[in-house]
Order: structure tokens, then C-alpha cells, then sequence
């Protein structure tokens, strides 16, 4: 019986203190949680993120609670699924950069499924910004984040230090068979130099709707909400027109006189493009020389909607009623006023 006494105060009290140190670590870790989440969520009314030991179970289970909104609450029952995401990310790297000191390697995978397009690029520059001295390997099957990736690598000036690939198949036996990625552009010329209507076709509506739902985000384009989440081409080619046709800049209306051409260009072959994914329509319509000019362009739209220095996605001030570039990175920034 004393024995049995003994045994089990020794247990509590190895247990109240392994909760104690456990708590302490995450107080110690809990300015970088902060930090990191700031970066992908700026200017939200949400901080304060703790990790609270729960004292009153056997186990070593863990409570989370943030300020949102001036209140105290567990985001679990009040934030959505990409903020909560978003929080899983920042106490790994905050884990990362304190424990993780001796070892060069930080390994990523599939982290922004249910992460919007702007955070997702916040992501990226989280991970550049904070962790420029790790090895990075980033796995993903989202073609959206990947060509982000790879535009903040240009953005930060590190693409020397990135290697790009496709993973092409793979075995137990064999492991990885890789070949170097190229950017949707390079791939849509050389179906097209291959005389491959169909599939540069497919690639450049692709191309085109990636275009114009992130020009839609930036310039704060208003869409009619789907339950569904799913936007069409002609959601966002509607909306970004009238949108543009809103804007009134102070001093220089060029800009968007060059978006206005281009745009009403596009919407000259609208009945084309909606039709590029369709493999009878492309094969018995359209030349290969009418799908090049909507390649063509499509990016120069994707041009005129860039930061003539660094090519970043040109952004809407709301304050200041300009189109500017908003990369901290760059050095001349693009402002049309």
C-alpha cells in the first residue's frame, strides 16, 4: 500500500511538472505564433494566440484560445478552416525556430488546400522572409500556389537558389522520377509550336482565368457570391470589366486605357476562349493562329497588370484610390495615380 502511495507521487508529480515545462515552452514560443500569423493575416483583429496545458486531465491535452475581435475564444469554434490551417503552420515554424536550430531541413507539404490565393502568397513570404538560411522542400498539388512559389522566388531574388520540378511518377522501388518544371507560358508556346491545339488551348484558359481571378482579388473586383466556392471564366472576365471601367485614376488614365484594349480584345474572341477546353470545338473552329492571338493576349494583360520592376500583381489602394505595387521586395515600385 505505501508502496502504491509512493508510486503514484511520484507520477503526479512527474506529470505536474512535465505539464509545467510543456507550458512554459509554449509561452516561450508564443511571440513567433504571433508574428508568423501576422504576416499571413495583416491588419485582422486577431492575436493573442496561446496554447494552455489543460492542469485538470491526465493527458497532456492542449486548449487554444486567441483574441478575435476583442474576446477571448477558442478559434476552433470561431475561425474558418483556412485560419485555422494558418494557425497549425505558425505554431510547426514557431516549433521550427526553436528547437530545430542544428538542423538545416524544413519539409512542407500540401499546407494552403484551404488557404486563399493572397494569403497563400503571404505563406511564401513568411517562408523566404523568416527561414532564409533552411533547406526547403515544398511538396503541392496545387498548380496556383506553385506558380506563386515560384514569382515570390523571382520577388525575393533567390530563384538561383530553388530548384523547380515535376514530380512525373514514382515507385517503392525506383523512388522519384523528376523533370524540371516550366512555367505555364513555356509550356503553352511549345504546345503550340507542336501544332497542339488542344491542349494549348485547355492551358491558355486555364492560364487566362488564373490571370483574371487574381487582377478580380487585387483590385477588390465585387463577384456574386457561389456556396460552392467555384468561379467561372466569365465570372471573373464580367466583373474585372466593369470594375475597370469604375476606376478613375487622378493623373494618368493610360494604364487603364491599356487594360480597357486589351480587355475588349479578349472579349471579342469570348465565344472562343469558353470554348478552348473542348476538343471538337478547337479541332474544327479555330486555327492555331486564333488561339495564338488570345495567348498573346492574355499575356499582355498579365503584363500590363504587373509592377513594371518586379512583376508582382499590381494591387487597388482602397485610402489612396491608386493601382500600385505592394511587394515590399521592390526596389522602384510600379504607382499609376
Amino acid at each position: 500500500m505505501k508502496l502504491h502511495h509512493l508510486t503514484n507521487l511520484f507520477y503526479s508529480k512527474y506529470s505536474e511538472i512535465k505539464k509545467r515545462e510543456i507550458q512554459y515552452i509554449y509561452e516561450k514560443i508564443q511571440s513567433d505564433i504571433e508574428a508568423f500569423y501576422a504576416i499571413i493575416h495583416p491588419n485582422e483583429d486577431h492575436n493573442k494566440i496561446q496554447l494552455i496545458v489543460d492542469l485538470t486531465k491526465k493527458s497532456n491535452s492542449v486548449d487554444i484560445k486567441m483574441n478575435s475581435f476583442q474576446r477571448e475564444v477558442d478559434p476552433r469554434a470561431y475561425q474558418s478552416e483556412g485560419h485555422l490551417d494558418s494557425i497549425g503552420l505558425c505554431v510547426f515554424l514557431a516549433f521550427i525556430k526553436k528547437f530545430n536550430i542544428d538542423c538545416n531541413l524544413l519539409v512542407l507539404n500540401d499546407i494552403v488546400s484551404t488557404i486563399d490565393s493572397n494569403h497563400r502568397n503571404r505563406i511564401c513570404e513568411l517562408l523566404f522572409e523568416k527561414f532564409p538560411e533552411k533547406q526547403i522542400i515544398i511538396t503541392t498539388h496545387d498548380q496556383i500556389w506553385y506558380e506563386q512559389l515560384i514569382a515570390m522566388q523571382k520577388m525575393f531574388n533567390i530563384r538561383n537558389k530553388f530548384k523547380n520540378y515535376l514530380i512525373r511518377r514514382w515507385n517503392v522501388k525506383t523512388g522519384l522520377d523528376l523533370i524540371p518544371y516550366k512555367i505555364r507560358t513555356e509550356t503553352i508556346q511549345s504546345k503550340l509550336d507542336n501544332l497542339d491545339k488542344q491542349g494549348a488551348g485547355n492551358e491558355i484558359r486555364q492560364y487566362l482565368e488564373f490571370i483574371l481571378s487574381e487582377a478580380c482579388h487585387n483590385l477588390a473586383v465585387k463577384i456574386t457570391f457561389r456556396k460552392n466556392g467555384k468561379y467561372t471564366l466569365n465570372d471573373y472576365f464580367e466583373n474585372f470589366g466593369n470594375r475597370i471601367l469604375q476606376i478613375k485614376l487622378y493623373s494618368n488614365n493610360s494604364w487603364r486605357d491599356q487594360i480597357l484594349r486589351i480587355y475588349t480584345e479578349l472579349d471579342v474572341h469570348r465565344s472562343m476562349i469558353n470554348s478552348l477546353s473542348h476538343y471538337s470545338d478547337i479541332s474544327n473552329s479555330f486555327s492555331i493562329e486564333e488561339i495564338t492571338a488570345v495567348f498573346t493576349k492574355s499575356k499582355e494583360l498579365e503584363k500590363f497588370m504587373g509592377c513594371m520592376n518586379c512583376n508582382s500583381m499590381l494591387e487597388y489602394d482602397q485610402s489612396s484610390k491608386l493601382i500600385r505595387c505592394v511587394n515590399q521586395k521592390c526596389k522602384v515600385k510600379t504607382i499609376y495615380q
